[in-house]
């Protein structure tokens, strides 16, 4: 005996507005996780970095990149936090890190000395 089939409609996925499960900060991207209303699967996407609280470069946060700004960087780079040095983890300390590789080094104090003197162009800085 035969049994009559239903046909039933795909009706695909139906994602929510998403949950932030990982805030974004200026080091690292975040995660949005969306939920499927009709089957429950999941899916994440990234949250882009934040952009820095001071201009890359900018280390002192006086509005200009000079070579005071390399000084502070190349000082950084090596671990020096004296008095008017800036902290770990600072937005000073963050702007240091222009070629956005995670790490204050040699190479990002170079690159805002040469900024100081208009043979580096910051704009390539930005993501």
């Amino acid at each position: 005996m035969l049994t009559a089939q239903k046909t039933v409609k795909a009706t695909g996925h139906n994602w929510d507005k998403g949950t932030v499960t990982k805030e974004a900060t200026e080091t690292s991207e975040g995660e949005m996780t969306f939920t499927c209303t009709v089957c429950g699967a999941k899916k994440t996407e990234a949250i882009p970095k934040l952009e820095p609280a001071q201009q890359l470069g900018d280390v002192d946060g006086d509005g200009s990149i000079t070579a005071a700004d390399a000084r502070l960087a190349l000082r950084a780079s090596v671990g020096l936090t004296e008095k008017g040095d800036v902290a770990k983890d600072s937005a000073g300390y963050l702007a240091c890190d222009v070629d956005r590789d995670g790490k204050v080094t040699s190479a990002d104090a170079r690159l805002i000395l040469r900024a100081s003197v208009g043979l580096e162009d910051p704009e390539k800085w930005k993501p």
